[in-house]
């Protein structure tokens, strides 16, 4: 262990400030960020629920919440390998709901050398939603592992297991066996079983570089000895430099504490352990400063996590999840999903990806938030979804992602500069996109600004007057307005989706335009901003999408309905002027258009003049 700018009490005493939350970051402890101080990555502390194995899903999932972390890996005693479909698909509903994300299962063992043997776990891990395996067996069965891994898009971490593990008791052992696999089979580090197997933990980090795809964090008084293992932080595994390297590594992964004592009782001690790692990264986070005094007014860090290989990339504010684009295979758009405030409140609705009890399930492609139209030279960008029959097919259009062109995290802003094709049904490229985000952070507040260009291929291109466009955003129930008749909405092509009545308890939301307008009657007007405000878990919380005025057609028109559709629509005056004006708007073949949008997410209840603000920033 090398020398530290700060002693063990220092640590201890920035953990009594930390328990309190997910990670401490720059922004908690008020750090200076910029020029002077290169953040390095966030490292994300998550759980793996073998340590509540004493405790059935629910309960797991009520602990997890209670130390204070988003992220959980699932042990098979948690979600077992034989469940039925249904009882998968609640056990996803419930974590989704509690605000908790899978980040893995395990550790399984590929205990049989078979198709049938290693496809089951795979299946296990694609039903139940988990990005990656931790994973033991014997060498040989590798390269089918591999195969599969290759096969479903899954990562497979193998774990070290000590020096009573036959195959793999180093992380050493294991790099010798995935050197020249596919680099979705790499490590997972057991920190206590690598000290035990007298592997440098910190070394093997860095030795592993990009094949660590995931991390177990236990401590242990005697690295000799299995049975010395105790609350992290009260051993002798030298958690500063190991979190320092991972930072200099840019680890993506996880953290996951694997807390195995105290297996009747194990809250206390995972507290203290997540308190103390805690607080080792704000002390890692306060020597990142040349004065080690911090300002107040310290921006938050936003930094871009490119998981490519699971179609997203993950947006996090000091090391907490803000939003993620995503891009998977089977949605027909990108979207950011979920959006949430500074406190970690998700805004938009879960359903169709991640259910909650009570939501609307109306409307399928309406997740996120994301910008497409109804009426593109003829086809349905808006309305396309798994949803659509196969008879409609040919009369949607898809946007295809194709790459990355920027991403950088940074002081209060992180950009994501990416690149789509807007597809005819037959794959012939109508648009190009190119779409730029700024994600924004300040104290109370989350924000995306997003600047799409698109350009004409080959032939002009119409985006018809209709009311189902542009940017759009579907916010969770208790944003929604009370809503006191069942009604039936009809999209472009005359498809029609009833959205019924449901309880109106805790439903709270509001629109408030620019212009003075409020409620329903803001559907169908233009303004150069509007807002949302109501009130989840007792949290005052206000959205406001703000229009540019190099738009085209600004101010824009508003699609706002009282079901939790927010949306800014410039293409869609017929509808919503009754008739009055028809406003087809075409990009010549060769020429572009851009489009500008600011999405502000605010703790607690503002005034129009604060959301004037953001307009007349934006503005500029």
């Amino acid at each position: 262990m090398t020398d530290d700018p700060f002693a063990r009490r220092d640590f201890l005493r920035l953990a009594t400030v930390a328990a309190a939350g997910t990670t401490i970051g720059a922004r908690g402890l008020g750090v200076r960020q910029g020029p002077d101080a290169p953040a390095p990555g966030a490292v994300r502390l998550g759980v793996a629920s073998y340590s509540l194995r004493q405790f059935p899903l629910a309960k797991a999932v009520e602990m997890t919440r209670a130390l204070g972390t988003p992220w959980i890996n699932l042990k098979s005693v948690h979600l077992p390998y034989d469940a039925s479909a249904a009882a998968v698909e609640d056990a996803r509903r419930a974590i989704a709901a509690a605000g908790l994300e899978v980040v893995g299962g395990g550790t399984i063992t590929f205990d049989e050398d078979s198709e049938v043997g290693v496809r089951r776990y795979f299946e296990y891990a694609r039903r139940a939603g988990m990005p990656l395996i931790v994973a033991t067996c014997d060498p040989r069965v590798l390269p089918r592992v591999e195969r599969f891994a290759k096969e479903y898009d899954v990562r497979v971490a193998i774990h070290n297991h000590g020096p009573e593990d036959p195959h793999f008791p180093s992380p050493y052992d294991v790099l010798r066996a995935v050197r020249t696999m596919d680099p979705r089979v790499g490590l997972c580090l057991d920190v206590g079983h690598a000290a035990r197997a007298g592997a440098d933990v910190v070394r093997a980090v860095a030795d592993a570089g990009p094949r660590l795809l995931d991390m177990h964090a236990k401590d242990l008084r005697d690295l000799a000895d299995k049975e010395s293992q105790c609350v992290v932080g009260e051993g002798r595994i030298p958690w500063p430099d190991l979190f320092r390297q991972l930072q200099s590594t840019r680890y993506a992964g996880y953290v996951n504490l694997e807390y195995e004592i105290d297996p009747d009782d194990p809250l206390p001690g995972m507290r203290r352990s997540f308190a103390y790692m805690r607080g080792v990264l704000a002390g890692l986070a306060l020597a990142h400063t040349r004065t080690g005094r911090v300002p107040e007014d310290a921006a938050p860090r936003v930094e871009l996590v490119d998981r490519r290989p699971e179609r997203r990339v993950d947006v996090l504010v000091d090391g907490r999840p803000f939003t993620s684009y995503r891009f998977p295979a089977d949605l027909p758009k990108p979207v950011l999903y979920p959006l949430r405030t500074a406190s970690g409140t998700e805004v938009t609705r879960g359903w169709p990806l991640a259910p909650r009890p009570g939501e609307r399930v109306d409307h399928p492609h309406h997740i996120g938030l994301w910008f497409n139209h109804a009426d593109v030279n003829g086809l349905d960008f808006w309305n396309n979804s798994s949803a659509i029959p196969a008879s409609h097919a040919g009369r949607m259009g898809t946007i295809a992602f194709r790459g990355i062109d920027a991403l950088r995290g940074g002081a209060g802003a992180g950009v994501l500069e990416v690149r789509s094709d807007w597809l005819k049904p037959d794959g012939t490229p109508l648009l190009r996109e190119t779409t730029r985000c700024v994600f924004r952070a300040a104290d109370g507040l989350r924000g995306v600004d997003r600047v799409t260009t698109l350009t004409a291929l080959g032939t002009d291109v119409t985006f018809r007057d209709n009311k189902d466009g542009t940017l759009g955003l579907r916010v969770r129930r208790e944003l929604e307005q009370p809503w006191d008749t069942p009604e039936v909405f009809t999209d472009g092509s005359g498809r029609a989706t009833a959205v019924p009545v449901l309880d109106n308890a805790g439903v709270t939301g509001r629109y408030h335009s620019a212009e003075g307008r409020d409620g329903d009657a803001v559907w169908g007007t233009r303004a150069r901003w509007t807002t949302l405000g109501g009130t989840v878990d007792g949290e005052p919380v206000t959205i406001a999408i703000i229009d540019h005025p190099k738009n085209y057609n600004f101010p824009t028109y508003w699609h706002a309905r009282g079901y939790g559709l927010f949306a800014a629509n410039p293409l869609g005056a017929k509808d919503f002027t009754g008739g009055k004006v028809v406003d087809d708007f075409t990009i010549a073949a060769g020429r572009t258009v851009t489009f500008r949008h600011r999405v502000v997410i605010l703790n607690g209840a503002t005034t129009p003049a604060r959301v004037e603000e953001e307009f007349r920033d934006f503005a500029r």
